[in-house]
């Protein structure tokens, strides 16, 4: 049975502990960084695609998007920002697949 899952969630709607979460995991991987620059970062974005392993948040990455014109056509630009996955999660393809048919749809 697979315990992971992802669910996409605008970031003006994500609770204080899912923040909190993030922030945790965010300051544990990147040296250097600080919360006011990880919560500016996320405030900036759409959506947040994050990963559970049963109820723990293990990853996680920032989403926003672009409506433009090229070409006389409408394109929809996809852009991912700060990207986590907790080491001990890395050999998991769940969060790939799962983002690749989130984006797909």
């Amino acid at each position: 049975m697979c315990n992971y899952r992802v669910s996409i969630k605008s970031v003006a709607n994500l609770s204080v502990d899912i923040r909190r979460k993030m922030l945790t995991l965010y300051l544990n991987h990147y040296e250097g960084c600080s919360e006011s620059q990880m919560l500016a970062d996320l405030s900036d974005k759409r959506e947040a695609l994050v990963l559970y392993f049963g109820s723990e948040i293990v990853g996680f990455t920032t989403i926003q998007v672009y409506e433009h014109e090229w070409l006389n056509q409408p394109v929809r630009i996809v852009y991912s920002g700060d990207t986590i996955v907790d080491r001990a999660h890395w050999d998991n393809s769940y969060w790939q697949i799962t983002g690749f048919h989130t984006f797909h749809r």
